[in-house]
């Protein structure tokens, strides 16, 4: 720890012998000269990814709320009083402190055990329900039975309206065909026809344009752009209005992919198996005939801009509002179209049963063993899913090897339990989470401290949560005293001062969020804390692009522009170095760690072995940022959640 900073310093095992006399810290002087990154780097910003859930558990959830220290390790000694009987024991506690920890920590990550961890879970194929999805559930169930957690499977069977073998749907316009292989699960079927209007983003907002303009939307199949909101909010939004259709395509403007790229999704309206709202869909289980009132009503469909681009190309009608023009379709005027650019949608799909399996593993509390938090990552996805599946289920892998590692050779002890959750069906809208949630409500609800999700936390470079409102203060005394990952000399709140903070950093907990149904369903408290772009959703989700070259290629190129950036701003600003906010005294002393004085102008400086970058700096901040937000948040929030 330095100064009143208390920024974390930790060293990486495996980087100990990479290079003699070298090591590797969260710090690194900006100075230093900017490296090329390669894909151990996104490696290490993932372990450093781990580090912050591993210290919202440790520090978070398994301490007294009264104790002045981390959770106790007991050893049973003698008395050395010689009139003592022979039977009486002391019970010596040996207290973990924050150095202790870190010194666990060092101990048991290690970048090569990540990596090794990525390579295995990364799959092409793994959709859910599939040979490929059932084989990597294997996997994590032999690594929680090696790590000794006694794990266990929770099978469910799931309709779903999925594709018919031939894989395609087709989309007629003036006489020309387009098979489209993209897909949105739950969509209504059929072929609908009818004139095609632009209604750009399909948002209430744009829908209310068009009604301004007095241009009706009954019965129009309606041409949409893929961001902002859901798949399932955009076909909702247009039910609403009569529309008889929905064409949905990622524009070039928002999309960097190649024109022949399909999208899949869902258009639930909702969490879980559609088929049994309110009930787990457990095999032989009866329920009343059901269906949720969030599937859609008409057909849905994704196209790929080129599909796109030669309708609009051919369409006529006035031109469209203001900044609706603004896409990257090439040669295209927009337009939104008028009653003669008649279009037929036709989308093949079929009602089938998918067994799905979510895998768990536990390690048991030591004094409060039937209070547990819930660590989950999806694992399924429609194609690689790398950043969105694979990176999740390597992190809870890798949180099952640490703690367990701390437990048995170590002597650490966990005060409550740690469920890990491997979940199946995400891409179909949190059906594995959902319905487990659905068959153990009333256990869950009263023993679950606490959901954390671990999808999608490191896709773009600015930092972003979703909690609950109650938390906010918490986060943004939480971005006073963590360092910014491009600029250690500044908080991360200090790039946001002057605006509105909130509106910089937190985000609604979206339906599509992993933690939505624990925090919807049930009210447990969940939290989402992730490094994203400032632009939307990673753009590659939902494609078959989603891999690991194109995460580390998406990642790097931020990374370098705002090294670049920052020590330009750092030569012209060092004075920010020093500032501290007034509670950080407080906060430094329940950790009672004694200061380590340093000047307020000084810049901090490391041996490394391979000079500063901001993804070994986004490490120490996502760590930073998940260590005070998780310590506090799952007590304080639980407690008043549970008075309430």
């Amino acid at each position: 720890m330095e100064d009143n900073n208390s920024q974390v310093e930790l060293v990486l095992s495996s980087d100990l012998n990479e290079e003699e006399g070298s090591y590797y810290h969260f710090h690194q002087s900006p100075t230093s000269k900017p490296r090329q990154f390669s894909p151990r780097n996104i490696c290490l910003m993932i372990s450093a990814t781990v580090l912050v859930f591993t210290f919202g558990v440790l520090i978070g959830y398994f301490t007294h709320p009264k104790a002045d220290g981390f959770s106790p390790s007991c050893a049973e000694t003698v008395s050395p009083d010689g009139d003592e009987d022979d039977d009486t024991r002391v019970l010596t506690t040996t207290v973990l402190d924050w150095s202790n920890l870190t010194a666990l920590l060092k101990n048991t990550l290690n970048t090569k055990s990540i990596e090794d961890s990525l390579r295995l879970f990364s799959s092409d194929t793994h959709e859910a329900g599939s040979l490929g999805d059932e084989e990597l559930g294997e996997e994590v169930l032999r690594r929680f039975r090696d790590y000794s957690m006694t794990p266990w499977t929770d099978e469910h069977f799931i309709s779903v309206l999925d594709r018919f073998s031939s894989g395609t749907s087709r989309v007629n316009f003036r006489g020309a065909e387009f098979d489209e292989s993209g897909f949105l699960a739950y969509s209504a079927k059929g072929l609908v026809k009818g004139a095609v209007l632009y209604a750009y983003y399909g948002e209430v907002g744009d829908f209310k344009q068009l009604q301004d303009l007095n241009i009706s939307t009954t019965g129009r199949i309606v041409l949409v752009r893929a961001g902002k909101i859901s798949y399932a909010e955009k076909v909702a939004n247009a039910a609403a209005v009569n529309a008889s259709a929905v064409l949905i395509y990622p524009d070039p403007a928002d999309y960097s992919f190649d024109e022949g790229t399909d999208l899949f999704g869902h258009v639930h309206l909702g969490c879980g198996d559609p088929y049994t709202p309110g009930f787990p869909s457990f095999n032989n289980t009866q329920f009343p005939p059901a269906q949720s009132s969030g599937l859609p009503t008409i057909p849905a469909q994704t196209i790929r801009p080129s599909t796109a681009a030669a309708i609009m190309r051919r369409m006529g009608g006035p031109d469209p509002p203001p900044g609706w023009g603004d896409g990257g379709l090439r040669d295209v005027q927009y337009r939104l179209g008028n009653s003669s650019d008649m279009a037929s949608v036709e989308v093949n799909i079929t009602l089938t049963v998918k067994k799905i399996l979510n895998v768990f593993g536990v390690i048991r509390g030591f004094q409060d063993p039937d209070r547990y938090v819930v660590i989950g990552a999806q694992r399924d996805a429609w194609g690689p899913g790398y950043a969105k599946s694979t990176v999740g289920t390597s992190l809870l892998v890798e949180l099952a090897r640490s703690i367990s590692e701390m437990i048995s050779k170590n002597g650490f002890q966990p005060r409550r339990s740690i469920v890990f959750a491997s979940w199946n069906a995400g891409e179909y809208g949190a059906v594995g989470a959902t319905e487990w949630l659905e068959g153990y409500v009333s256990s869950v609800n009263m023993r679950a401290f606490s959901y954390i999700s671990l999808d999608g936390v490191v896709t773009g470079s600015s930092f972003k949560a979703s909690a609950s409102p109650l938390m906010y203060d918490l986060i943004q005394s939480t971005l006073k005293e963590v360092s910014s990952p491009s600029d250690p000399s500044r908080s991360l709140y200090s790039e946001v001062s002057g605006r509105d903070w909130e509106a910089a950093v937190m985000e609604p907990m979206k339906l599509s969020d992993a933690a939505y149904p624990f925090l919807a369903f049930s009210g447990i408290p969940s939290v989402s804390i992730r490094f994203s772009s400032n632009k939307g959703e990673y753009p590659f989700f939902d494609t078959m692009l989603d891999t690991r070259e194109n995460l580390i290629n998406k990642t790097s190129n931020k990374f370098l522009t705002l090294v670049k950036n920052s020590r330009r701003d750092s030569r012209s600003d060092d004075s920010s170095a020093g500032s501290r906010s007034p509670d950080q005294t407080e906060r430094r002393e329940i950790h009672q760690h004694p200061p380590q004085q340093r000047r307020p102008d000084q810049p901090r400086r490391h041996r490394s072995a391979g000079g500063w970058s901001y993804s070994r700096g986004c490490e120490n901040a996502v760590a930073d940022v998940g260590f005070r937000l998780l310590q506090s948040c799952c007590q304080k929030t639980h407690d008043q959640h549970r008075r309430k």
